[in-house]
């Protein structure tokens, strides 16, 4: 059976539910709001996305959240025949 891939499959996800990290993310909803407006949401979510990194302490880098990502996601193994240096290797040497 054909494995199908979406986009979706291959963004880096950033699962860091720290009640700590989440109060300071929330703080900029005002500015975030008023920066994107409603019909660039998709702004705001990215940017949360990014802050969430970065105050994160689950990562110490991309490296970290890269092979957290490829543990967790089966279609990302398959496409990468399981192995995580050539996940990597794509990851760091597009």
């Amino acid at each position: 059976m054909a494995v199908t891939y979406r986009n979706d499959d291959f963004v880096l996800q950033v699962l860091d539910d720290d009640a700590a990290v989440r109060n300071i993310v929330n703080k900029y909803d005002a500015f975030l709001d008023a920066l994107s407006g409603t019909h660039y949401a998709f702004q705001t979510e990215a940017i949360k996305t990014v802050l969430k990194f970065l105050l994160s302490s689950q990562y110490k880098n991309t490296g970290d959240l890269a092979t957290n990502n490829f543990d967790r996601n089966t279609k990302l193994q398959s496409y990468y025949g399981n192995t995580l240096h050539n996940y990597l290797t794509h990851v760091t040497h597009p």
